[in-house]
């Protein structure tokens, strides 16, 4: 008996010695297949979540890429921003998404949650630093672990078809629909209308800490950077921070260059829902912001936090 199990012990020690291997060597495939390169003639990128994955149409913009996409936390936009960067000289303007919902502590589901670990964490393991993955390990052991077969198959596919910007890391997301359609929908007992971010008074650390590590490493690159906030509808639940959001942004991002579309003036015919922008309102807005891009004196400004109103008035007229 005592051999049986000395055997087994054995057998699962040499199991788990040749998993690791095969995954060390999938992730050294992975890191030599894919590519983050983008189109050249792009100088600019803006990255985030949802909002600004459905707000920014880049076919309107000129010169830059969208890369956003949804579910994204700041954990992992850290990392495929550091990839984008290093296989991108031409990228000298970098546009974060920085909006309500991104600074309310329920939040960090989306760096450990199993659902964002199967998607998020399983397409960008072969390039998150292993100091970066013991905070997943620590916050949720048992999901981390549960979830390796799910990361060698993304890994394996990556090494053996090689993945390329946008089409897996993000990119412009064009919703149809107006706030009219949505507001007649009604969703099932107990559910609520979207699997939305829920906003309270608390602060992810976790979230703010991981944008100071984006903005310090921009600062390093020597390459511009400007936290923007995508347009809300005034109906939207996530304003409900908007206080704890603006004593953040004041006291921990006084000079970080911002732009604050929240205000931009559009109707219920310009959103798919309170907090994303249909196409037509994405176009609007696409508009305007190439518009921005254009006026050149604006990234020389000492001012640093603008309102949309205030860049009207002294830009885009």
């Amino acid at each position: 008996m005592n051999k049986f199990l000395k055997d087994i012990g054995i057998f699962l020690v040499l199991l788990a010695l040749l998993l690791f291997v095969a995954m060390f060597i999938t992730k050294l495939t992975v890191q030599n297949r894919v590519s983050y390169n983008i189109d050249q003639s792009a100088s600019s990128i803006v990255l985030g979540h949802s909002h600004s994955e459905c707000a920014f149409n880049d076919e309107r913009i000129p010169g830059l890429e969208n890369l956003s996409i949804s579910g994204e936390a700041y954990f992992y936009t850290y990392t495929k921003l550091k990839e984008v960067v290093s296989s991108n000289e031409n990228v000298d303007l970098v546009f974060i998404e920085f909006t309500n919902n991104q600074i309310s502590e329920s939040i960090n589901d989306w760096v450990w949650k199993e659902k964002y670990l199967s998607y998020h964490y399983a397409i960008h393991s072969a390039f998150i630093d292993w100091r970066d993955k013991l905070l997943i390990l620590k916050n949720n052991p048992r999901g981390y672990i549960a979830n390796l077969p799910v990361v060698f198959k993304s890994m394996l596919k990556s090494a053996l078809k090689g993945e390329n910007l946008p089409s897996v890391y993000g990119g412009y997301t064009a919703l149809e629909g107006d706030l009219f359609d949505y507001e007649k929908k009604d969703p099932k007992e107990g559910e609520n209308k979207e699997d939305f971010v829920i906003i309270n008074e608390k602060i992810s650390e976790i979230q703010l800490n991981y944008l100071d590590k984006i903005i310090s490493f921009l600062e390093e690159k020597n390459i511009q950077m400007c936290l923007i906030r995508s347009p809300e509808h005034e109906s939207y639940s996530g304003l409900a921070n908007e206080d704890t959001y603006q004593d953040v942004l004041t006291n921990r991002f006084v000079d970080v260059r911002f732009v604050d579309l929240k205000d931009f003036p559009l109707g219920k015919t310009h959103f798919r829902d309170p907090e994303h922008l249909n196409s037509t309102g994405a176009n609007i807005v696409s508009d305007w912001l190439g518009n921005l891009l254009d006026q050149d004196q604006f990234f020389n400004s000492e001012k640093k936090h603008w309102t949309f109103k205030e860049l009207e008035e002294n830009y885009n007229n």
